[in-house]
């Protein structure tokens, strides 16, 4: 007779073997990796979607068939392995660990970090060119650190405490849609004129589901800087987030540029917390030491009392 497993304890088996495929294994293969496939489905199929008429609609119909096409063959395949409980965790961890990235974060700054402290800015603007969007091959060394922490504050939210929020409360098919939506939206949600219209609700849908975990994140990046010591604060944070374009960068960004007293500055767009210090290869490591705290501290005052919440109300209902 097969044990029953709480649904609470069901879910922490699989977060917990899915960030242990994360710090063993790191990301699957490009081949296998749910963001990669969704990148090149998205990239093969929008100019169809982009043929008809009404864009907006058209970018809302595009979001939505993506989605289905992931989420929907996952659930199948999670039923069907459902009935053997160990099949079932397997296939679970491995596909909640394709949602979220703890290590390969530090995988992405350390080339970067290494090549700053030789004072090679050719290498380390190429490598930064790997996990930004913007303009790189003029940047001086302030600028590349800059970009480098912005990226990692980001990086916080988007691949780590927005599909990490969503398994808690929806759990792995909620995780993989916050991860679609999050992917769709750096391939189409752009504010230029071939994605103004197209990539709107993809903007909007992201603006939203990141909403929540961008405000929680800038208290857990300033109590961990508080943790590690690292705190200087000099302005409120509520005057340096909203000088970003987006809704939710300006949070955890800014969390980081008044934690640290930092001059954050992407050219042409923002400046935060313009009186602080140029960033430097040294603040980059602190950042990387906030972003690892910032993960633990998230587990215990934000993922699992979720869990736990969830798990009352449905055990009452």
């Amino acid at each position: 007779m097969p044990v029953i497993i709480p649904s609470i304890l069901a879910e922490l088996i699989i977060l917990i073997g899915a960030v242990i495929i994360d710090v063993i294994f790191g990301e699957p293969k490009e081949y296998l990796h749910p963001v990669v496939l969704v990148g090149k489905l998205s990239s093969r199929t929008e100019s169809s979607f982009m043929k008809l008429g009404n864009k907006v609609l058209a970018g809302f119909v595009f979001l939505l068939v993506i989605i289905l096409v992931f989420t929907v063959p996952l659930y199948i395949v999670l039923k069907i392995v459902s009935s053997v409980q160990f099949l079932y965790f397997i296939v679970a961890m491995i596909a909640f660990k394709t949602t979220f990235s703890i290590t390969s974060m530090g995988d992405h700054v350390k080339p970067i970090v290494r090549a700053l402290e030789t004072n090679d800015i050719e290498t380390a603007r190429a490598k930064l060119s790997l996990i930004v969007r913007r303009e790189t091959k003029d940047m001086d060394a302030p600028h590349i650190c800059s970009a480098t922490i912005e990226t990692i504050s980001e990086g916080f939210v988007d691949g780590f405490l927005t599909p990490m929020m969503f398994f808690a409360l929806f759990g792995i098919i909620g995780a993989f849609f916050a991860r679609i939506v999050n992917t769709m939206d750096s391939m189409i949600g752009y504010r230029n004129r071939q994605y103004f219209e197209f990539g709107r609700w993809t903007a909007i849908v992201d603006t939203l589901i990141n909403y929540i975990p961008a405000r929680v994140s800038a208290a857990i990046i300033s109590f961990s800087s508080e943790l590690l010591n690292y705190r200087v604060q000099s302005v409120p944070l509520r005057e340096v987030r909203v000088l970003t374009e987006s809704t939710n960068a300006g949070w955890p960004m800014g969390s980081i540029a008044t934690s640290l007293n930092l001059k954050l500055e992407k050219y042409g767009h923002y400046v935060l917390n313009e009186n602080g210090f140029e960033p430097s290869v040294g603040d980059i490591k602190r950042t990387m030491n906030i972003y690892y705290t910032s993960v633990y501290l998230s587990f215990l005052i934000f993922i699992l009392p979720i869990m736990i919440i969830v798990f009352l109300i449905e055990f009452v209902w």
